[in-house]
Order: structure tokens, then C-alpha cells, then sequence
């Protein structure tokens, strides 16, 4: 295992603990989205196969900005893609982006990489977002999602973790 998840890797398996929030749902992904092709038998699938069958639906969180305004963000997983919506208290659309993925495992360590990234809404719409790839350490728990950013030894900054909560299929 490389250096730069060793220290991930004692911090997930020692643990940790953030707020948990309950947060309404939203809207969808686009049909044109790349689908992957999933495993029929959950045993012969690989531990990252088993985790993206895992992610696969709409995952919510809500949080205050910094001007204490509560926001609303829904993450869209289909296949090996994602569109992540921010909406505003009145429920408009503020921000939107469309990645592709890939997942990885290293050892316990669980590892998100963005591919490409483009907003899809918002200010900067049709503008690829930052450089990339860019990785985080996330970790599924039944119907909650952590994915935890500032890890890894090309980040700046203090960790961010941020709780995803599933919602329910047919909501």
C-alpha cells in the first residue's frame, strides 16, 4: 500500500463520527448518461463492483452556507456517473455537474476518483471543473454514504466530510 493511503487508511479504520442530517429528495439524472454493466452474481463480483452496485440511485444532504441559508444537494448515481444538483431553500436550481467515474480499493481504503467534470447549471454552465482527476475516500453504510475529501496528500486544507442519506426507491 502506497504512502499516501496509509494514513487514510488507519483514520477509516480508526473511525469517525459526523452530524447526520435527513434530507428531502429531488430531481434526475439524464438519460445519456454512461451505464456500466453490473455483475448478475454478487459473489463473483470485486469489492468495487459491489460498491458501485451499492451506489447506484439518488443520495441526499443539506447543509446552512455561509450566509446560514439552507441548502439542499442530491447526487444522482447511474453506472459509473453522477450528477451532483445544489438548489436553494426555494428549491431553484443554484448549481449542477455531471462527472464520470471510476472506484477503487486498496485494501480496507475505499477510493472515488473524478474522471471529467462539466457544470451542467449554474454561473459557470459548459465550464470543466478543476483539475482532474480528483479523489476522495468514501465508505457505504446501507443507506448512508460518506465520502470524505482532504486526505490525501494532494489536498490543502482541513478534511470535509460530507453524509449522504439514499432515498428511498419510488420517492
Amino acid at each position: 500500500m502506497s504512502s499516501r493511503f496509509c494514513v487514510l487508511a488507519v483514520l477509516l479504520i480508526a473511525g469517525a463520527s459526523v452530524c447526520r442530517a435527513a434530507v428531502p429528495q429531488s430531481a434526475a439524472l439524464k438519460d445519456d448518461a454512461p451505464r456500466v454493466e453490473r455483475p448478475v452474481d454478487p459473489t463473483e463480483a470485486t469489492p468495487a463492483e459491489r460498491d458501485l452496485a451499492e451506489m447506484q440511485g439518488v443520495w441526499l444532504y443539506e447543509y446552512a452556507n455561509a450566509a446560514g441559508v439552507k441548502m439542499r444537494v442530491e447526487k444522482k448515481v447511474d453506472g459509473e456517473a453522477d450528477v451532483v444538483t445544489q438548489y436553494d431553500a426555494a428549491g431553484n436550481v443554484v448549481h449542477s455537474h455531471a462527472s464520470t467515474f471510476q472506484l477503487e480499493r486498496h485494501g480496507p481504503l475505499r477510493v472515488f476518483t473524478i474522471l471529467t467534470s462539466v457544470i451542467t447549471a449554474g454561473p459557470d454552465m459548459g465550464v470543466q471543473r478543476g483539475k482532474l482527476p480528483r479523489s476522495f475516500v468514501y465508505r457505504i453504510e446501507g443507506n448512508k454514504m460518506m465520502e470524505v475529501w482532504g486526505l490525501l496528500e494532494v489536498d490543502r486544507g482541513p478534511p470535509r466530510v460530507i453524509l449522504w442519506q439514499k432515498r428511498e426507491a419510488g420517492r
